[in-house]
């Protein structure tokens, strides 16, 4: 139970789908990094993007309990990937990034209320850092590339104009920044 109702992952099919994203994403950073010291760190988003998109899809919100503990996951891992091979400006490339795109959504999310929530600023920043890592040009694609996602999906699902659509951004952020990644190759 999450606040008192059943977690849409309750659901045995919502299971199987967010299984399904978390391979599939897992499968592209396996063929992006190979063995690598930053293989590790791409895994763990993979692994939670499923939980990602099918909460936010199903339920029009990204799970706190996710996104934030990927956090430290994320840091540490990508930390050991540096101590790895000796790449430590990319490891604060990646935490000012996590930063500006955070601060960007949030500043979206408080000019506009409503559109750009809360989980989608924490899950920007979160995307901003495994980003930045690989450098400012897949920042700025992956980001895009999300919102570009996001805009084709309203106007091929929408055809009529409307003032009110409950978009969930979370699944249209994550495949922005995966494609950016797998294309940075």
């Amino acid at each position: 139970m999450i606040a008192g109702r059943v977690s849409t992952l309750a659901s045995p099919a919502c299971r199987f789908v967010a299984l399904g994203i978390a391979t599939g994403v897992g499968a592209a950073m396996v063929w992006r990094f190979g063995w690598s010291p930053l293989l590790p760190a791409y895994l763990a988003l993979a692994a939670l993007s499923g939980i990602v998109v099918v909460t936010d899809a199903t339920e029009h919100r990204i799970p706190t309990k996710v996104v934030l503990p990927a956090y430290p996951i994320g840091v540490a891992l990508l930390a050991l990937a540096c101590a790895i091979d000796g790449s430590w400006l990319s490891l604060a490339r990646a935490a000012f990034a996590g930063g500006a795109v955070a601060l960007c959504y949030l500043a979206l999310a408080l000019a506009f209320p409503g559109s750009v929530g809360l989980g989608d600023v924490r899950l920007g920043g979160l995307l901003g850092g495994y980003l930045g890592f690989l450098g400012w040009m897949i920042v700025t694609s992956g980001v895009l590339f999300g919102w570009l996602l996001g805009a084709c999906f309203v106007l091929i699902c929408y055809r009529v104009p409307r003032r009110q659509i409950r978009l969930p951004l979370g699944p249209f952020l994550l495949a922005g920044a995966f494609v950016a990644i797998v294309a940075s190759r």
